[in-house]
């Protein structure tokens, strides 16, 4: 049974844009009779099929929805289908009857994929993770082994390692060249229209975003992978850093070309380098943001959450507000990221498994009140209410002690807590943009309240 999460707002925009986002999602849940198991769309509009990225970028979404059983079985069956037939691939995309879609695929060795979907795929396991605090899938053989492989054969094998990848050859495996996916059997980026093209900025994004979770991960059981990891995210970090950044253009490359030449005016590479959590310079960042202009829905839909996590409201309202109004709006991927900015941007509310906390942050505008009801996390559920960017209240309903995080925008040196004032810590987003925050305790069944002390 599907979670009943509400979002009302003061604003009657905010509530009639959460309600389009959800019953239009709820519309793309298909029947769990089919072969496939239980699903939803995740690809194309009316292809009965889903797609890695796509269910990448929707399985947030999903789960604030209560969706768990078809994330589970979609995010499944790609770990299970990795292959050393396939190079480490998975399948591209699933038709509803179990089957990879013949759309994408003819053999093991004439098929499409783009080589960030493995890092992504893995990426998008811990971020279920930690919003729900359930190990349906990352406590399995198939992902154990789906990260094993990603991260070391299929790293090799198509020559990601950070001191190949900017050396690698276009075409580094024996796929059939002939056949009719002819050299879409490893696209090095999520941007399809440029084929001579050895490397996009998204790939590194995705390779260094999947490498880093794991290795936070993993450093709770002391596994000697922990350094290994960690080392190579910080040289693919250093490699962005010190080798894509376009000084003249004040932008990050979106590509490298087969002839050495590095350049590209796409927005998949800055958006990527965003959304992945790749850069750490403030003043790039920035600079980044500045790129995300588009009225194609597939990136236009990652540009509220980006912009909310940066510290940028009022763009990512208008961003919202853009994927509402496109004409293409009812591509499943728009409704489902909208679910995942308003609640985890607009309203800020971001679960974490590893710590056992919940931080929130109010993306709404000084007068505006709104409230999230039944929102699934940690195994149980919370309710937040914001009143304007000021107060907060939370209630715990997970049935676990959680430490709450209250935080707000901009710099104060007091946040009152239940009536009690505390020294608050100041901090930044990764776009420079302040906010501090508080923590406390709070038992199951109890709420608190947070202000500001002005």
């Amino acid at each position: 049974m599907c979670n009943q999460i509400q979002l009302t707002s003061s604003n009657p925009e905010l509530t009639r844009i959460f309600e389009w986002a959800r019953d239009t999602a709820m519309s793309c849940v298909r029947d769990s009779t089919h072969a496939v198991g239980p699903w939803y769309e995740a690809s194309l509009p009316n292809r009965n099929a889903f797609c890695m990225r796509d269910t990448a970028h929707q399985c947030i979404g999903a789960a604030l929805l209560g969706l768990h059983e078809q994330n589970e079985n979609m995010l499944g069956r790609f770990l299970t289908a990795i292959d050393t037939t396939r190079d480490y691939c998975s399948y591209w995309e699933i038709e509803n009857s179990g089957n990879p879609a013949p759309v994408d695929y003819c053999n093991d060795f004439d098929f499409w994929y783009n080589l960030p979907a493995n890092f992504d795929l893995i990426d998008a396991c811990w971020r279920l993770y930690e919003l729900t605090g359930s190990e349906a899938l990352i406590g399995t053989e198939a992902f154990l082994r789906f990260v094993s492989q990603t991260l070391s054969e299929y790293t090799h094998t198509w020559q990601l390692e950070p001191d190949q990848v900017m050396h690698r050859s276009a075409f580094p495996t024996k796929g059939d060249q002939s056949g009719r996916f002819g050299n879409a059997r490893g696209i090095p980026s999520y941007d399809e229209a440029h084929a001579e093209i050895t490397v996009g900025a998204d790939l590194l994004a995705a390779h260094y975003c999947a490498l880093n979770n794991t290795a936070v991960h993993l450093a709770k059981t002391g596994s000697p992978l922990t350094e290994v990891y960690q080392k190579r995210a910080y040289e693919l970090q250093e490699l962005i850093e010190t080798r894509w950044w376009d000084a003249d253009r004040r932008r990050y490359f979106d590509f490298l070309y087969s002839d050495g030449s590095m350049g590209g005016a796409s927005s998949a590479g800055n958006l990527f380098l965003l959304w992945f959590g790749a850069l750490n310079n403030p003043e790039r960042v920035r600079a980044a943001l500045d790129t995300l202009e588009t009225d194609q829905i597939e990136p236009l839909s990652y540009f509220p959450q980006i912009l909310y996590r940066c510290g940028y409201a009022e763009e990512a309202r208008s961003k919202l507000q853009s994927v509402y109004k496109n004409t293409r709006r009812e591509y499943p991927e728009a409704s489902f990221a909208v679910i995942e900015a308003m609640i985890s941007g607009l309203m800020g509310i971001v679960p974490s498994m590893t710590d056992v906390r919940v931080q929130t942050v109010s993306g709404l505008w000084e007068h505006e009140e709104a409230t999230v009801t039944d929102m699934p996390a940690l195994g149980g559920t919370i309710t937040v209410k914001h009143m304007g960017q000021a107060y907060t209240r939370f209630l715990n309903n997970t049935g676990c002690e959680i430490t709450w995080r209250a935080a707000f925008a901009g710099n104060y040196n007091e946040i009152e807590v239940n009536g009690v004032q505390y020294g608050s810590e100041n901090t930044q987003t990764s776009a420079g943009m302040p906010f501090c925050f508080v923590d406390n305790m709070v038992r199951p069944g109890e709420s608190s309240v947070a202000r500001i002390v002005m």
